[in-house]
């Protein structure tokens, strides 16, 4: 059923093959299915149809001979290299069908498909809650490729199998304006979410769970969120992985039995009303915890059952506006109470978080594109000449660069 509103379109789709010929620009794809879909074998009637037939040969890499079938599942039990079916990775279905947001790809586990440059694309159930599979465990469930004004509403995403894998859950490469609600995404895919160079993505009220290797990675990323998000019963290496992003934030969600090092980051990272259960991970003492020279804040927080102790410091007097060093000017933003992040245009400079209760020392970390100072660093807030001026200092308290207050 397709309908029409202004150049948005609408659609429903009950199986696996129809939702990947539904997808496209500009729509609305409704799954109304009690059942699972699974995507591989929709795959498999799109791209090996047009290559086999039945009655043919093929050979396999061993020389065994096999006698081709009609049947998608006789296909995947004989045949285990894929590589012999090799196309040119276009979106053309057996049938004939073009599907221009929609490219194939293949390893020696199986197939899989990514979707590309489809704008203001919506999928969700039509009730409850539909589930996407995929059987390879060498290819991510579902993959967008620069596709912006993307959301995605009660949808479980998992492999069939558990076992050794290779890619995760869910890939966002390039992606902006991306809202991800209510949905549940479980191993054994590596983990739940790949996040690359991509702006303004919210996950709200979303499961992780089971995955084999990690959380999720997260990198050059600008304003990620997720709220009230539950991660559970992953393992087994690094956690929570996030580099060269700014502005994320996880609000009001749960972190349980998480096994490897929890966080791997070297970025300023927020966690609000959070809970940690369960988790390997270093003891958090205080409201601020530096990890790899990154700053993370915890805010309202608990370890188990134990709330985070209040900071005890006062806040601050640094003001926020534009500071120079008499080549360039920085921008100081205020992240909350007792942090700020001091940024030219090019994006160097670092964090300074307040330590004393008279508000006027300072630590900094997280140092970007500045030579010299590796490590935490002290600062200090002076005034000179009716000016207001930090001062950052080696741990041997000699000046490596000052700032000098230029206004709002």
């Amino acid at each position: 059923m397709v309908t029409s509103a202004m150049a948005q379109k609408t659609i429903t789709v009950k199986n696996a093959n129809d939702f990947i010929k539904a997808i496209g620009p500009n729509r609305t794809i409704i799954i109304d299915a009690k059942q699972p879909l699974n995507i591989t074998d929709a795959l498999y009637s799109f791209i090996m149809a047009d290559k086999i037939s039945e009655g043919d040969t093929y050979y396999s890499p061993g020389g065994s001979e096999y006698e081709i079938k009609s049947e998608i599942d006789e296909i995947k039990m004989r045949i285990t290299d894929f590589s012999s079916f090799q196309y040119n990775n276009t979106g053309v279905t057996a049938d004939g069908i073009v599907l221009p947001n929609v490219t194939f790809s293949s390893n020696s586990d199986g197939m899989g498909f990514q979707i590309r440059n489809c704008h203001n694309l919506t999928i969700r159930a039509k009730k409850g809650m539909v589930t996407l599979l995929a059987s390879p465990r060498y290819v991510n469930v579902l993959e967008f490729i620069e596709c912006n004004n993307l959301t995605l509403d009660h949808i479980v995403m998992g492999h069939t199998d558990e076992g050794y894998c290779d890619k995760g859950v869910l890939e966002l490469d390039g992606c902006i304006g991306v809202k991800i609600n209510d949905c549940d995404l479980f191993g054994c895919g590596t983990e739940g979410f790949q996040i690359n160079y991509c702006s303004n993505v919210i996950i709200n009220r979303t499961n992780t769970h089971d995955c084999s290797y990690y959380t999720l990675h997260v990198s050059n990323s600008n304003q990620v969120r997720f709220n009230d998000c539950k991660f559970y019963d992953n393992r087994e290496f690094d956690q929570i992985n996030i580099s060269d992003t700014k502005n994320i934030s996880f609000n009001g969600c749960s972190f349980d039995n998480l096994q490897g090092p929890l966080f791997s980051l070297n970025c300023y990272c927020q966690f609000v009303q959070c809970i940690f259960r369960n988790c390997q991970m270093e003891p958090i003492t205080s409201q601020y915890e530096t990890v790899n020279g990154a700053t993370l804040v915890f805010s309202t927080t608990m370890f188990g059952d134990t709330p985070l102790p209040a900071a005890k410091v006062a806040k601050p007097k640094i003001k926020a506006g534009r500071w120079g060093d008499g080549e360039t000017i920085y921008t100081l933003t205020q992240m909350d109470d007792y942090c700020f992040m001091l940024r030219s245009d090019d994006g160097k400079g670092f964090n300074l978080r307040c330590l004393s209760a008279d508000k006027n020392e300072y630590e900094t970390s997280s140092t970007i594109g500045l030579e010299n100072p590796i490590g935490v660093m002290g600062a200090r807030i002076e005034s000179q000449n009716g000016k207001d001026l930090i001062r950052i200092n080696d741990d041997g308290g000699e000046l490596l660069k000052s700032f000098f207050y230029l206004g709002k």
